[in-house]
């Protein structure tokens, strides 16, 4: 009998050393040290390209679960946004794939170099100093990012969304530099990828990445 009384106390001790919460491990709100799920699990989203996120326009999807989101404007309407650094060829400054274009960015910035005409502005400079929808970190794309941008929330309208990025149907500046004369631009129209002089004008769309 006295042997039974334990046992039924040790059981109920077990019991109440239980801890409930959320025991999945894919959930945002998983508890490690819970014994017991109570129902509580939380699930982050599924990011689509096309979906408004995180202050912009989501056009691009890494297998990691992050990626890449346009601003939903273009920060430059009016022309006036040169490449800068003419007849400068900067450290840095030269990469074109995916990924690259926040370092791009910096490495314009760190050139402190300045437009060509003194009343237009640098277009990584207008994204790296940019605050839109309670975000700071945005660039200026890379020659491929601005790619994926035209085609997936584009002109390109690879994926069947059409234009909901609501690009200009003309030219965007990338981050790529060519060299101390060129740097890399893309027609939102045809999607033409070509280079010209960094003191030209054209319009600018800023990203960033989560």
């Amino acid at each position: 009998m006295k042997y039974l009384f334990y046992l039924l106390s040790f059981c109920i001790l077990c019991i109440s050393c239980k801890k409930d919460g959320c025991t999945d491990v894919n959930a945002i709100n998983y508890d490690s040290s819970a014994d017991r799920n109570d129902g509580s699990c939380e699930f982050p989203p599924e990011i689509k390209i096309g979906q408004f996120f995180q202050g912009g326009i989501v056009f691009y999807l890494d297998s990691s679960g992050g990626g890449l989101i346009a601003a939903s404007e273009d920060q430059i309407t009016d022309y006036s946004a040169e490449w800068g650094c003419y007849q400068q060829e900067i450290i840095g400054g030269n990469g074109v794939v995916i990924g690259t274009g926040k370092q791009n960015t910096d490495d314009i910035i760190n050139s402190n170099c300045n437009p060509n005409n003194s009343s237009n502005s640098i277009a990584a400079y207008i994204c790296d100093t940019l605050n839109l929808n309670g975000y700071d970190d945005w660039f200026l794309p890379s020659k491929d990012e601005l790619n994926a941008m035209y085609e997936n929330i584009g002109n390109g309208n690879f994926l069947g969304h059409g234009n909901i990025g609501n690009f200009a149907l003309t030219y965007y500046w990338s981050s790529s530099q060519i060299n101390d004369d060129y740097a890399c631009k893309q027609n939102f129209g045809d999607g033409y990828q070509g280079n010209y002089c960094k003191y030209a004008g054209y319009l600018v769309r800023a990203v960033r990445a989560f």
